[in-house]
């Protein structure tokens, strides 16, 4: 009886005592988030290429050069994906095994963590995007095609902090990434898109955005621990 008691109740009370509950809490919920990732990545990647709406059915009736260049860009963008799934797991997994290391001092001061987390994600998005769309111009396809991660990019950019009026309004006052791809005349015209109007343009943009997505999130972030400190040190001098 006295082990149940142990087990069920003073352990479980100790933990949340001394933040062991929430610090394994967060850890397994970052974790499983890093595995889901993954599985829903890949899944993605091939389950893109097939159905009423997958690639391949969208080659049916192309033009052999219009077809070779959307071949190419499917094929880059497969291994931008898997790198993109790869980078997102490797963030939320790296970030789950430090909840583990890291001094508990709060659940308020976990928030920031998270914060963090969320610009770490959406900047690897701004990257992969740009990428992507780099890809297309480079090879002068429709992007949209063949955009498998398209879901998780939109689930990540549909984060909670973005929804904040100010923020959101900050996020649509920042230059938009390219997808417009048009009609190439001539090699003058596809190097003026590949530097200036398209490709290098839009890795530029990206890593631009990718910056200043983290500065603004860790901004948020360190002004809440702020706050939260100065709440702490005010109620311990009362």
């Amino acid at each position: 009886m006295e082990n149940m008691y142990s087990r069920f109740v003073t352990n479980p009370l100790n933990g949340l005592d001394d933040g062991s509950f929430f610090k394994k809490g967060f850890y397994y919920i970052v974790k499983l988030a890093s595995i889901g990732v993954a599985i829903w990545g890949f899944y993605l990647i091939f389950a893109s290429m097939f159905g009423d709406a997958g690639y391949f059915k969208s080659l049916k009736g192309m033009e052999i050069w219009p077809l070779i260049r959307s071949l190419l860009f499917f094929l880059s963008n497969i291994v931008i994906s898997a790198m993109a799934v790869m980078w997102l797991t490797s963030v939320l997994w790296k970030r789950s095994e430090e909840f583990k290391e890291v001094d508990y001092n709060g659940v308020p001061l976990i928030i920031p963590r998270f914060i963090k987390l969320f610009g770490q994600l959406v900047a690897v998005v701004f990257v992969t995007v740009s990428v992507t769309y780099a890809s297309a111009h480079i090879f002068v396809a429709n992007p949209g095609v063949y955009m498998p991660l398209e879901d998780i990019y939109k689930a990540i950019m549909n984060n909670p902090i973005n929804e904040i009026p100010r923020v959101q309004g900050f996020i649509e006052s920042l230059p938009k990434l390219s997808m417009n791809i048009g009609e190439v005349n001539g090699f003058g015209h596809y190097m003026n898109d590949f530097f200036f109007d398209g490709a290098i343009w839009n890795i530029v943009k990206g890593l631009i955005l990718a910056f200043i997505n983290l500065a603004v999130f860790y901004f948020i972030a360190e002004i809440f621990e702020i706050v939260i400190y100065f709440l702490i040190r005010k109620q311990l001098f009362k």
